[in-house]
Parts: C-alpha cells; structure tokens; sequence
C-alpha cells in the first residue's frame, strides 16, 4: 500500500531507482553466525571477521559491497526471526530494513525513507553530480532501553547526550547503519531525514557546521520540521558567546558535541543560519565550496568559492 501511495506521489526515474531492489547473493544462515557477536546480549556484526571471509568467497573484488549488504540483510533476517514481537523486513534500492509493526512504526518508516532519498539526493545533485549514495540499514528498536543497549556498541564509556536516532557510517561500522528509537513515534520522520541526510553526505568531507546545516535544512523542508528563528534574543545569546570564545570551537566542530554553556545549541542555530543565508544568497557559490571540500581543506575551499574563512562569514552574519 506504501509503495503504490509513494509511486503516485512522486515520479521519474529517481524514484523508481529508489524504488527498485537489488538482487543479493545467497549465503547461508550459518555463515553469517559466525560474524555475529553479543555485546550485553544484543547481536552485532563483527565486520573485520565477515570482511575476512568476503576476501574469499567475492572472486570478484567489485562484488565486495554487494557481498557486505548480503550479509547485512541475513543479519537482519536473523533479528527478524529471533524476536519475541512483530517487526516487518523491507528492502529497495538503497534500504535494509527492519522495525517493529506497533503504531505503524514499520510502515511509516519504509515511506519516509523512500521519500527522504529522494528529495534528499535530488536536492543534493548539485554536489553529487547526480549520483546516489550507497546502500544503508535501517534498524527500528521497539524500545528506548534496546535502542540505548544498541548504540552503547559504538561509543566509549562515559556520560552522552539522548536522542532518538544516530547514524552510525563507515568509521563506527563498515556497512552504514541508521539507528532510531522505534518507540519515540513523534517527529520520527524528522529523525529519518535528518540521519539520510548524514548518510547522503559521507565522503562529501564537508565542514560539520555546513553539513549540520543541510540536514536541519532537510528536516524543515521534508518532514516540515519547526521554522527557523532568529530574534533579538537569540541574536543577542549568540554575540555573547561567540565574542567570548571566538569561532575556533563552531568551524572545528567542537562545540557541535560540546556540555559547556549553551555551546551546543547556538552551534547548530548558527550552522543552520549560515546554511541557510549562504544558499538563499549564493546557492551556486555554496555548492561550488561543498564539491571544493572533497579535494582541499574547509578554509581554502572556503576562500576560494565564498570569498572569505566560515568564522568571517559567521561574525558578518551575527554583526560582530
């Protein structure tokens, strides 16, 4: 029914090759418990095991990442199978995926995700040059405590902050993964764009402040996230603390993680703010610094195609 609904909304060819699945190699169940490994009791794939026994079984090494999906999605099948509630398993061109059926979670997820891809990497095109990106896995937990047992795989001990989804690419696992709480059905569709967007930008190298700012931008335009706000007040919070630490901590990414002060926040205000003032004012000239970001670093990329470093063009746009 999903499907149908999403072939009606949108056409072209961008939309039926999202919509077209892949065909996968076989490989067995047994084969792939052997990558599998509990951490806390939850299954993950142990990818440099699996890689190893790719290396032998891929004659041909262009088969490697259709291999590590094959893989990916007996893995999830296996998820599938071993739970003691109700999910659904869906596949197009450039999703694995899995979620539980409770509050339409699954249906709703298999939509957005194709309808985030395509709006996404269409209005992306002018720094892809039309490509799409790679395949990536959807996973759906039914709860907050299994989403958090997850997750707690890839990060290091200590205190994080919540949230209600995480992209987890390639330097966390070697097949891209999208995470989200299946429970926190609210502004699930802004999490799935948000976390695509992320996935459609790997490899772009961009700084964190531009790429923060594409996917807020996504969120708003996709999912009709929340309108963008700049008053006195916000104006006035974001002079005091930039003037006090300077902009180091917003170009290095820094403050994008950061507990101090309202460092965080502001970060990704301003991010979303330059992004936005840059592409309603110099959309080509913004586009022409993000394809310049794979192959130089920010501040020449920066230089060469918007005029000026990202701190000058943050202190323009705050007046300071």
């Amino acid at each position: 029914m999903f499907r149908r609904w999403f072939k009606r909304q949108l056409e072209g060819d961008r939309t039926r090759e999202l919509l077209i699945a892949p065909s996968l190699p076989e490989i067995a169940v047994d084969e792939v418990r052997q990558f599998i490994v509990e951490d806390d009791g939850v299954p993950h794939i142990n990818w440099a095991v699996a890689a190893a026994w790719i290396d032998v079984h891929a004659e041909d090494p262009a088969m490697y990442p259709v291999f590590q999906r094959a893989i990916a999605a007996k893995w999830l099948d296996e998820i599938h199978d071993m739970v003691a509630y109700e999910t659904m398993r869906w596949r197009s061109a450039l999703v694995e995926g899995l979620a539980p059926t409770r509050d339409s979670a699954a249906s709703r997820l298999e939509v957005w995700s194709l309808r985030a891809l395509h709006d996404i990497t269409t209005s992306l095109d002018p720094i892809h040059d039309g490509a799409l990106p790679g395949p990536v896995i959807i996973f759906a937990t039914r709860s907050s405590d299994a989403y958090y047992s997850f997750i707690a795989h890839f990060y290091d001990e200590g205190v994080h902050g919540g949230s209600g989804g995480i992209y987890l690419g390639a330097e966390h696992n070697a097949f891209p993964m999208l995470v989200i709480d299946g429970s926190v059905t609210w502004g699930i569709e802004a999490v799935v764009v948000h976390e695509l967007t992320h996935h459609a930008l790997a490899g772009c190298r961009l700084p964190l402040w531009a790429e923060e700012g594409l996917t807020q931008m996504m969120e708003e335009r996709i999912a009709g996230g929340r309108p963008f706000l700049m008053n006195s007040e916000i104006m006035d919070r974001h002079r005091a603390l930039w003037s006090d630490i300077g902009f180091g901590p917003f170009t290095s990414g820094i403050a994008f993680g950061s507990a101090e002060r309202d460092q965080q926040e502001l970060a990704y205000h301003l991010a979303l703010a330059m992004t936005r003032s840059l592409l309603e004012r110099r959309a080509s000239d913004f586009f022409a610094f993000a394809r310049a970001c794979r192959d130089n670093t920010h501040e020449d990329a920066a230089r060469e195609h918007l005029g000026r470093p990202a701190a000058e063009i943050a202190a323009a746009l705050l007046d300071l």
